[in-house]
């Protein structure tokens, strides 16, 4: 314990001096775009460059690898556990849509490893990690393997009508089971697949799918949409077989259709194996999460409501945030401000709402149902504590103002 704490503070302290004291390199720092910082970040494993470190906040990291401490603890955690050797990386493809920054890697990382990883900056540093990471497999049946491939990016002008294209492919075919839209989505023609148990073509697709042997590939949530031109990262959780799991697909477009798929699918570690509790997810923590995360279909919106318990909220929505207050139960008065909350229509005049209360930590699902004014709620309260518990209710809607309306 001694040692990790020497090695944190070195690391601490060198990361101070470098984010206090590099002023004569901050206006080659302000040249630089955000992608590139992340590929000079990946590549110093290969140089033992330092310089690159003071790209990180050292007073803000959030850390979604949860096999990862929080903040410089845990950085420091993973470089007292480096072989000798160190590791290395060899950057494949990096995409940059607005504060995000995306890399799909090789790695040695405790062996050959492919990952994807998502940094997010704020005032040209990064303060936050999401990832995938997996054990390089050998190829798949047509002999492509999880990084080979097209890496050019292009058509930057169709980034926004691609990242489309990629949310509805999810949200039909995958989430809503609409398989008959799949063509809709993916070419007839051209599909090249790099997942390691599929070949290519929408036939080797078809056929793994209906296999009874292969676990079932459950998507249950789609939690962000990331992209660059040609290429658009969706990230998403659901189920292997029974396992918790995240899938990162990475797609590239032509012509308004899929013609390439490449996948890094990892297992989502139980709450009592998390070295954090920051979530593997939770893009929707930030203000400005820029993709399918954020929907804000409810800005303008106030209404209340009463649980069949007796339970009663009054709720409104602003800016992309909510604000609530118990009004009647055992909890009137208790409330809280200023949460970032996510929507979609799913029916017409049916809202899902849902949000983090990170304090607690609080998952929080609302669906309401203005056409006959009814309203369902589920949360997971206390998420990775040991008081964690998922709670289920239903109520009625007494009052609603609309804006607009």
């Amino acid at each position: 314990m001694k040692n990790l704490l020497k090695l944190t503070l070195v690391v601490v302290t060198m990361f101070a001096v470098q984010y206090e004291c590099n002023t004569a390199n901050a206006q080659d720092d302000a040249d630089l775009s955000n992608k590139a910082k992340v590929v000079a970040l990946l590549k110093s494993f290969n140089t033992g460059d330092r310089a690159p470190i003071s790209y990180i906040n050292p007073k803000k990291y959030t850390q979604h690898n949860l096999m990862v401490r929080d903040g410089l603890a845990g950085f420091a955690e993973v470089m007292k556990a480096a072989p000798p050797q160190g590791f290395k990386s060899n950057v494949i493809r990096a995409l940059e849509d607005g504060e995000f920054v995306v890399t799909h890697t090789e790695y040695d990382f405790f062996g050959p490893k492919v990952g994807f990883d998502v940094f997010r900056f704020e005032n040209g540093k990064i303060v936050e990690h999401w990832d995938n990471l997996v054990p390089i497999a050998p190829a798949n049946p047509s002999g492509r393997t999880q990084l080979d491939g097209t890496a050019a990016i292009v058509d930057r002008d169709k980034t926004e009508s691609n990242k489309r294209i990629v949310e509805n492919l999810i949200n039909d075919v995958f989430l809503n089971g609409k398989f008959d839209k799949i063509t809709d989505y993916i070419s007839t023609t051209t599909y090249l697949q790099h997942n390691s148990n599929v070949g290519d073509g929408l036939e080797a697709l078809a056929a793994l799918a209906s296999d009874p042997n292969a676990p079932k590939m459950r998507y249950q949530n789609l939690h962000k949409v990331l992209g660059e031109g040609n290429f658009v990262l969706s990230i998403s959780e659901g189920l292997l077989g029974d396992t918790p799991t995240s899938y990162y697909d990475l797609f590239r477009l032509e012509n308004g259709k899929v013609v390439e798929h490449w996948d890094v699918i990892e297992s989502i570690l139980s709450p009592e194996q998390r070295k954090n509790n920051n979530g593997k997810f939770n893009f929707s923590q930030n203000g400005n999460s820029n993709g399918a995360a954020t929907e804000h279909l409810l800005d303008g919106t106030a209404l209340d409501y009463v649980y069949e318990n007796g339970g009663g909220i009054a709720i409104s929505f602003y800016e992309g945030k909510l604000k609530y207050k118990w009004t009647a139960g055992p909890r009137k008065g208790n409330g809280n401000q200023d949460l970032v909350y996510r929507s979609r229509e799913i029916a017409d005049k049916i809202f899902v709402v849902s949000w983090l209360e990170q304090s607690h930590p609080d998952y929080v699902t609302l669906i309401f149902n203005f056409t006959n004014n009814t309203m369902y709620s589920s949360g997971i309260l206390r998420y990775g504590s040991e008081n964690q518990k998922v709670v289920f209710d239903r109520g009625r809607i007494e009052r609603l103002e609309m804006k607009g309306n």
